[in-house]
């Protein structure tokens, strides 16, 4: 059963993973409360739904929001796309670089991580690192090198990977995990975007 991004997020948050600041709207007007109290414009919408994958092939992100009028417009325009009245208001970062972190469960060789560069089309990229999991730091070091210079964040991204490690032990049920993107904004912090977590009960 897939959790939807905001219920996939709440649990990294749980292990002190970084997420966007962000909140559920149930309809218009309370969407409209909750930009105007809690964000400043511009922010990100996305349709909120355990049953949305893959939201942005069904039309459901709008980026880039600058006003009330623009805000109530994107709730129109994702709830008719959608077929759902749910949303997600989100702040919108600025973004350096994207990357991709995910978690399966490997027929062979077990459980897995994946890492790489993010983004829309991140399925289709074949240069993504595999590791076997659990990893000694040496080896998640090794591993970030070809993506990652910047010392710093590459500690950042070991203090992640760690967490997502301590998540996936503690949590059997969980059989498969996506962070796309996890974003390296123009402060040099690691925040996630999005994910979605897929969980067996």
């Amino acid at each position: 059963m897939y959790l939807s991004e905001y219920e996939s997020k709440r649990m990294l948050r749980k292990y002190d993973i970084p997420i966007t600041k962000e909140y559920i709207c149930k309809n218009k007007r309370q969407a409209l409360i909750i930009a105007v109290r809690l964000f400043e414009y511009p922010v990100v919408m996305k349709v909120s739904s355990k049953d949305i994958i893959h939201k942005k092939k069904s039309n459901g992100v709008l980026l880039n929001i600058k006003s009330n009028d623009e805000l109530l417009e994107a709730y129109d325009s994702i709830c008719k796309s959608t077929g759902n009245t749910d949303v997600l208001i989100q702040e919108q970062l600025n973004i350096k670089k994207e990357y991709f972190i995910g978690y399966k469960i490997d027929n062979i060789f077990g459980k897995i991580l994946l890492f790489g560069i993010g983004g829309s089309d991140v399925e289709s990229k074949s240069d993504i690192a595999i590791r076997s999991i659990p990893m000694e730091q040496s080896e998640i070091y090794n591993m970030l090198d070809k993506y990652v210079s910047d010392v710093n964040v590459k500690e950042e991204f070991i203090n992640v990977i760690h967490k997502l490690c301590e998540l996936i032990d503690e949590n059997p049920q969980i059989i498969e995990l996506d962070i796309n993107p996890i974003a390296l904004t123009d402060d040099n912090e690691l925040i996630v975007v999005d994910s979605v977590i897929n969980i067996i009960r």
